[in-house]
């Protein structure tokens, strides 16, 4: 009877943290919604400069995984991954005071400085979340219950998230004038550091399995590069990094490419991210399906290759609903392309490992973010000026194709480079094609190819894992 009674107690505290882990996430979607999404658009309001758009992508990329690296480092060391979490989180929090006082100072340098310095403290805090998070949470959820809590986790506050930035687009739709739009924004980073405070003490229900570490389960950054020969997951990870390098040729320009170039108001950019957004929600499941019928590797190539081909589309239109429906497509397939990157990475590493593999996969991958938003900050003076209508030039097309080669080179080069890790069916692109064309459900491509899986598991409610960087605290 003890026996039993300590089974149902521990149960009963893993289903209350899990709780408690469901709940902060929400909190987390509204401080995403209106405080991350609101970055670039504060920018774009307060007119900071080109370069400023390349840094505030480039450097938290770049010192955001760096602290995962430290974070796995003091994993090693501490026995309690809670104190990891809860200190960066409410950091975090504080990080947006200076955000709802920035609105109201003076335009300039120094009103940009203290903009990226609190940028900054935001991608470092969350980045040394990130480590031990995963790993209290890989120890909490059964292996047969990850699915469901995971599809839970990353689809409801992706919705609230969603309504967040789209209530910060309308209010600044409705503000009239540079003053009022002030307002939007320090109420925008007020309501976002309120709400990552609430989730701060949301995170303190949260008790702590114990957590068991062994030697061998250690390796450090040079180790894990010099296994790249033989390393599938290794491979991976170059490829996703050069992926990233070049979609960040253009990625942090696009902004003020739709703002200071075709003259769009931020509410017409809040549009096009809710558009990205919809559609990662409505595609979703249907890529998590994909790859557990087809492989994570198959979809990796499939999506990799679509993404590549998006920058080229960008360059048919600089009509705004075009442009929002364009968005919306690559988002589909970044959707498609995260969730079978999560997926490779949680079969690829083995659970002790997986804190630490994480961190170096996003170190990696930050490393291309960087030097990708480098080289198109420097590729911006270099290449000559487009004409983009109404007697407007940009050299924004041209980081475009220079995007759109990078990524289609990656692919060519470094897809073939990894394999599948386990055994599933052939699928051919046309018949790819035809699947995913199957348009079911108004939820979204609830591919036809999975008729057969949900006839004989017609309660599975399984949902994708989530993206590398899921609503998690």
């Amino acid at each position: 009877m003890p026996d039993t009674q300590a089974t149902t107690s521990s149960e009963s505290l893993r289903a209350h943290s899990l709780s408690a882990a469901f709940r902060q996430s929400l909190f987390w979607a509204i401080m995403f919604g209106a405080g991350e999404l609101s970055f670039s658009l504060f920018a774009s309001h307060i007119k900071a400069p080109l370069y400023f758009f390349g840094l505030l992508a480039g450097i938290p990329s770049l010192l955001g995984p760096l602290a995962q690296t430290v974070a796995a480092n003091l994993l090693e060391k501490r026995s309690s991954r809670m104190s990891l979490v809860l200190r960066p989180v409410l950091i975090q929090a504080l990080s947006f005071v200076p955000l709802v006082i920035l609105p109201f100072f003076p335009r300039g340098e120094a009103a940009d400085a203290v903009f990226l310095a609190a940028v900054i403290v935001y991608f470092v805090t969350i980045s040394l979340v990130l480590p031990p998070w995963y790993s209290l949470l890989g120890d909490l959820l059964p292996a047969d219950k990850r699915g469901d809590y995971f599809a839970k986790l990353t689809r409801v506050p992706t919705l609230i998230q969603l309504l967040t930035s789209l209530g910060v687009g309308g209010a600044l739709y409705l503000a009239a004038g540079d003053v009022l739009e002030d307002w939007v924004f320090a109420g925008a980073f007020a309501l976002a550091g309120a709400a990552r405070l609430i989730s701060f003490f949301i995170v303190r229900e949260i008790r702590e399995p114990a957590y068991h570490k062994k030697a061998s389960d250690y390796f450090n950054f040079w180790m894990f590069i010099r296994r790249a020969p033989e390393s599938n997951f290794v491979k991976f990870v170059i490829f996703t990094a050069f992926l990233h390098f070049g979609a960040y040729i253009a990625g942090p320009y696009f902004m003020p490419y739709v703002t200071y170039d075709l003259h769009y108001q931020s509410w017409h950019w809040v549009l096009l991210i809710a558009g990205g957004t919809l559609a990662s929600i409505a595609t979703m499941l249907a890529w998590g399906r994909f790859s557990d019928r087809f492989g994570n590797k198959r979809t990796i190539q499939i999506t990799a290759f679509l993404i590549s081909v998006i920058p080229f589309v960008w360059l048919l239109s600089t009509n705004i609903w075009v442009l929002i429906a364009i968005h919306a497509t690559g988002a589909a397939f970044w959707a498609g392309f995260s969730i079978s990157s999560w997926n490779y990475i949680l079969e690829a590493a083995s659970p002790p490992k997986r804190a630490r593999c994480v961190a170096y996969y996003n170190l990696i991958v930050g490393v291309g973010i960087f030097f990708g938003s480098a080289a198109g900050w420097q590729l911006s003076h270099w290449l000559p000026q487009g004409d983009v209508g109404a007697g407007r030039a940009s050299t924004f097309p041209l980081l475009l194709v220079a995007s759109g080669t990078v990524r289609l080179l990656a692919c060519l080069v470094f897809l073939p480079a990894f394999k599948e890790l386990r055994t599933v069916p052939e699928v051919s692109l046309t018949r790819w094609f035809f699947t995913v064309t199957q348009m079911r459900s108004v939820y979204g491509l609830l591919i036809g190819v999975f008729t057969e899986r949900e006839d004989s598991d017609a309660n599975d409610e399984d949902g994708p894992a989530p993206p590398p960087n899921p609503p998690l605290a």
